[in-house]
């Protein structure tokens, strides 16, 4: 008896949400990673004054901005090979951590545009 209440199409819906959710984040994150490669190669002058990577603000957001293309690239691959093995909770939590490098980055920059007078060194 086919109906709407079908195991097979509960299933499946969830698995297609997963792919589109995926497809989607995989894309917005490819193409800001990509874009990110310059700022990436830039981000030694960040801690180029004498002093500036002894400040916890200023390394944080070094690190983020460095860090943010590999993380773009390394969770779009591990959140697929996830899904791949039909775990898409996890694909999920692993398509969004280029977020928290996000999140820190523009932290440690409001952080050191209020309280540091906008200077890497303190």
């Amino acid at each position: 008896m086919s109906g709407i209440f079908d195991d097979e199409q509960l299933e499946e819906r969830p698995r297609r949400s997963a792919v589109g959710f995926l497809s989607t984040m995989s894309t917005l994150f490819g193409m800001t990673g990509a874009l990110g490669i310059i700022p990436a190669l830039l981000s030694f002058l960040i801690v180029g004054a004498p002093g500036a990577i002894n400040q916890p603000a200023t390394a944080a957001l070094y690190l983020s901005v460095l860090s943010y293309p590999f993380i773009c690239f390394a969770s779009i691959s591990s959140a697929w090979a996830a899904h791949r093995n039909e775990n898409d909770m996890l694909a999920r939590g692993l398509i969004c951590l280029p977020c928290i490098n996000f999140i820190v980055g523009w932290l440690a920059y409001f952080y050191i545009q209020t309280y540091m007078g906008g200077k890497f060194t303190g």
